[in-house]
Parts: C-alpha cells; structure tokens; sequence
C-alpha cells in the first residue's frame, strides 16, 4: 500500500496539493510503521502515532481500546486530544463488553463504524449513542484491531467540534494503522508471556534446588541435628522471589534457628513442623518489605507449598533425630547388660594344652574344669572351631596383641540350645596365651533384635526409613546397571492428625497398621514398603514403569474403598500419593526422584481436599 500511495504522489495525478497531501500521508504511515520496529517502549509509540494520526486526519481525538485478558472487559488505554479538547481516557476504564454488544459485535467481525454524525445512530446502538454523546462527539471513526485473527480492540477518531465525514485517505491510515499496531500489541503480550515463562521456571528450578540441597544435608551424617537446621534456615531466602528482602527462622522443639537478618514482619508465610503426629515447631518466611500481592498476601502458591514441604522435611529430620537417639539409649542398656555376664578364663600354652580354667559362674558353672585341664585344644573342641583356636594362638604370641574371633558351639548344652561364644586371646609369657571366653549367647539375640528394629518399624512392621531408603539406592543401582524402570509411590494418609485428636492415638495407630496392611497385601511380590515416618509410606517397584506402577495403585484404592465400605467408623480413610520413575534414558537420583513424588503427592492432596 505504501508504494502504491507514494506511486500516485509522484505522478501528481490530482494536482499540487493532492500530491502533497498524498506525500504527507505516506510519511504519516511510514513514520508509524518505522516507529514500531524494536521499539523498546510501546506505549510510547503508540501515544506518538496516535498524535500523527489525530494531526494528520483532523481529528479532536484518537484513541485505543483493548480488551481485558479474559475479553469481558475494555478499556482506554491510549489517547491523544487536541488542543481545547478534553481527555476521556479516565472515565473509559474497565467497560463491559456486553454493554455495548452492537459496536463490539461489529468491530469482532472486521467492519468499520462510521458515524459522520453521531446522532443518527441507529436505536440497537443507543448504549454507544448515549456514551458518546456524553462526550459531546459529532462524529466518530472505528476500525477494529486484530493479529492473528486474534481481536485485541479497536483504534478510533472522534471529533467534538463539529460533525464531519472522514476521507478514503483517513480510512486508509486508520486501517494501517491499526493493523501496525496490532502487531506491536500481540508481539509485546507474546514477550512478556515468555518473560514470565522464563521467570516462572526460575523460580521452580530455585524451589527444587532449596529442597535438593535441604535433602543433601539430610544425608550428612557428621552434622548435628542444630548444623542441619541452621543451613537450612540460610538456604531459604534465596528461593523465594524476592531474596535480597527475605529472612526466614525455624522454630524446633523449643530451639531457635534463624538467618541474621530476621525480622518478625506483617509480610509473613508459616509452616507448622509436626513430630509423630504433634506440632514442635514452625518454619517462618517474612519480607522485610511491603511487595505486590499474589495468592497468599505477597506470596505465590509455589512458595506455600515449598515451605510446606520444608516443615514435612524438618518433621521428618527430628523424627529420625529421636529414633536414633532411642536406638541408642536402647544399644546402651544392652550393652550394660551384656557386660554384666560373668567371663570363662583359661590358659593354655603354644601347643594347645589346657593349663588352667576359671569358671566366673561358680554356682553354676556353663563347664566344669575337669574337662580341660590336662587335655588339648583339638580334644576339648570340633575341628573347626580348634583349628580357628591354634591359629589365634599362634598369632597372638607372634605380634603380642590381643586376638578376637567369635564362634558357635554346634553341640547343644543341657537346655537344648546352641550358644555363641567371643574368645580374646593375648599373650602372657614366651609360651602362654590367656584366653578370655565370654557367653554372648544373649548379646546375639539382642543384636539380631536390634537389627530387626533397626530396618522395620515397630508399629506397622514395614521397612523403617532408613532400610526403606538403602533398598531404594541398591535398586537404584540395579536398573542403572540393567538398563531397567524403577518407579516409587509416595503416599500421605490424609487427616491422620484429626482422627489422634478426635479419636485417640490407639485409633490412629490402627489406621497406620490397616494402611500398611493393605499396601503389602496389594503390591507385588517383587515391591517394598517403608515408613518415611509419621503418617507417609513409601512404595519401591522395581522394574516397574510408571503406568504399571499406576495399575498397582488402582489396586490399592479399590480395596481401600472395600476397606470404607464395611468399617463402622464414623471417618473414612483417605490417601494422597505422587508418583516418580527412574528412566534409563533420561537417569535420575534418589533426591530427584523423592522431590517430584513428594510434589506429586502434595498436588494430589491438594485435589483431595478441593474435592
């Protein structure tokens, strides 16, 4: 159109003045369309032609509407007025469309409105006729704004002076115009969209990232539980969206961990931190400065559930702080006891020969002297455990250091059963040993009953948490080795703390163990449950792609809801859970994988709730 128009100027096709006029306008156009390339501030632009525009069709106003994101609304967002007339711009804010339905419904399909004089407007435009005459508009001009087949507005002219009938040039640069700065308008929202894209998947790399780090510290065995806090309270603010104003404190079983800056403010996000079911703390986030508001005062949602997870994370480190604390408290008194069992004492020289023999038990001697001394090692014991003896002697004249072995007696003594026994060997002249025999038939026992503690939970009889997360690196390990998926399920029972609190922690303790029942009845063969603590379990699927492991889950639900449909309780037990899978074309770590299962979970109780 441009070289069209500066065609027909040159020709001079209608004499002097028509050619200037004609030469006036292209400039006008192209002034515009030039304005708008890498225009760094459109609003700017658009104000600018807006007055080349007003100047050059002698108009007494020019204008933009645009329509609101949902399209329900429009509004004046761009005006230039001449000299002696007033802005409306202010007073055109925020319009329902449907008010005035017979422009928009127009505009919408592309045509033009065109009123030469505004008082003939036809009786369906009265809303439009009635607005403009409030302006006291003669005449008006309206050419609709669409990109992309998108509508976004309209541009338009007005005068207020006098009424008056626009030309075929003004049509023309009100069309051109239109469509330039249509483009500029859907180019800006599409940058700022992507913009904010680009921002949002920051700010979600920066959450993972916090929850990432929080779990390495977990994994720290050398620190103490107050280090562990107290880095996690510094990597807080750094993940919120406005970090250089963030401080954080964490409140733990009556100790205070908080960044140097903290400061108590009305800005402020909270999380409480539950131990087995009761509150022990809290996780505070302030802004030290007032910030825009979003869904939760000046916080987004993202940030709400980060610092959720936070607390289940800050939960679950004093949970294990205190089983291991009990662990140890429970080793300790065995320990005590064990060494409170009297020790058998003998002598025997290089070659074996029983020299002498203490029984500590004297009422009630385990062996009487009489069957060693005088005989020889390989008279008295098997072979195995002899040959075991002789060559602890040997090396304990040798080096002159103590020697320990344990071993176990395959005959059985009067009471039917085998006992183990630990034996320290050291030298004692040129050509003794003195060995010290302790019965740690019980110390066994209470090992392996340790053991067993120390990888199952003692209320559901699932894996504990500790075990749970060794199997999982160990089939970790496997699907990297064997090319193979791996899928966990992490699953919430959902107001467990409302059924303690109504009901009694008996009655949640038995909500515990029916869940755990069913999880073990309903997977297979092949998967492993633990209990993360509290109320979260965890389900490893070995060489289980995510849509088999759903199957699984689909199990689980079903006979849950058997499970609801029988029991009498006046509450029903409901799940949350998050899926993960491990896939060997595309590897992930246990943290990364724990982290999307636990964001899935929180996403489905979310669900759960609003349902």
């Amino acid at each position: 159109q441009l070289e069209e128009l500066k065609a027909a100027a040159s020709r001079n096709e209608r004499g002097e003045g028509y050619a200037v006029g004609k030469l006036h306008f292209v400039k006008t156009v192209s002034d515009i369309s030039s304005r708008f390339i890498a225009a760094s501030d459109i609003d700017k632009a658009i104000a600018i032609s807006l007055k080349d525009i007003g100047r050059t069709t002698g108009a007494d106003r020019a204008y933009v509407f645009l329509l609101s994101k949902d399209g329900t609304t429009m509004s004046n967002t761009h005006e230039w007025v001449g000299a002696g007339v007033s802005s409306e711009k202010d007073n055109l804010q925020n319009l329902s469309v449907d008010s005035y339905a017979w422009s928009m419904n127009k505009l919408q399909r592309g045509e033009t409105i065109h009123f030469k004089d505004v008082s003939s407007m036809p009786e369906e435009a009265s809303a439009e006729k009635e607005i403009l005459e409030a302006q006291d508009i003669k005449s008006v001009l309206l050419f609709p704004m669409q990109s992309s087949e998108q509508f976004l507005g309209f541009i338009g002219l007005d005068n207020v002076k006098e009424t008056g009938e626009w030309t075929k040039e003004h049509f023309e640069l009100l069309e051109i115009s239109a469509k330039i700065i249509s483009d500029a308008v859907l180019h800006n929202r599409t940058d700022m969209a992507l913009t904010q894209q680009i921002h949002d998947k920051g700010e979600r790399v920066k959450e993972l990232n916090c929850l990432y780090c929080i779990s390495q510290l977990f994994e720290k065995i050398e620190l103490s539980l107050e280090e562990i806090v107290q880095e996690a309270v510094n990597l807080i603010p750094q993940s919120w969206q406005y970090p250089e104003v963030t401080c954080a404190r964490i409140l733990l079983n009556e100790r205070e961990y908080r960044t140097e800056n903290f400061r108590d403010t009305e800005w402020k996000q909270t999380s409480k931190i539950e131990v087995y079911g009761e509150s022990h703390g809290v996780v505070e986030v302030c802004y030290l400065e007032k910030k825009p508001e979003s869904n939760e005062g000046p916080f987004v949602i993202e940030e709400r559930r980060l610092i959720d997870a936070i607390a289940r994370r800050m939960g679950r480190l004093s949970e294990r702080e205190q089983t291991e604390k009990a662990l140890l408290e429970s080793e300790a008194k065995n320990r005590a006891l064990l060494n409170a069992i009297p020790d058998m004492i003998f002598r025997f020289d290089r070659n074996g020969n029983f020299l002498d023999f203490i029984a500590a038990k004297e009422n009630e001697p385990i062996v009487h002297p009489d069957e060693f001394i005088g005989k020889k090692v390989f008279e008295v014991l098997p072979g195995g455990i002899a040959e075991q003896t002789m060559l602890h002697v040997a090396q304990a004249l040798k080096n002159r250091d103590v020697q320990i072995f344990e071993y176990r007696l395959p005959i059985p003594f009067p009471d039917g059963n085998l006992r183990d026994f630990e034996a320290r060997l050291v030298a004692c002249g040129e050509d003794e040993v003195l060995a010290i025999v302790r019965d740690i038939t019980e110390k066994k026992k209470a090992e392996d009953k340790l053991r067993m503690l120390a990888t199952s939970d003692s209320l559901t009889e699932v894996l504990n948490r500790r075990s749970g997360l060794l199997l999982l690196r160990k089939q970790l390990l496997f699907s990297k080795r064997n090319n193979s998926e791996l899928s966990i399920c992490y699953i919430d029972i959902n107001h467990l703390k409302e059924i303690n609190d109504t009901f009694g922690h008996r009655e949640g303790d038995e909500v515990l163990r029916a869940v755990a029942r069913i999880l073990q009845e309903e997977v297979r063969e092949s998967d492993s449950i633990c209990r993360l603590g509290g109320d979260e379990f965890l389900i490893i699927l070995p060489q289980c792609p995510i849509d088999k492991a759903e199957e699984v889950w689909v199990r689980i639900a079903a006979r849950l809801k058997a499970l609801n449909a029988i029991k009498m309780n006046p509450y029903k037990i409901s799940l949350s859970h998050g899926f993960a899978e491990y896939e060997p074309r595309n590897p992930s770590s246990i943290d990364e994988m724990l982290i999307i299962a636990d964001f899935e979970m929180y996403k489905d109780k979310r669900s759960n709730t609003q349902d």
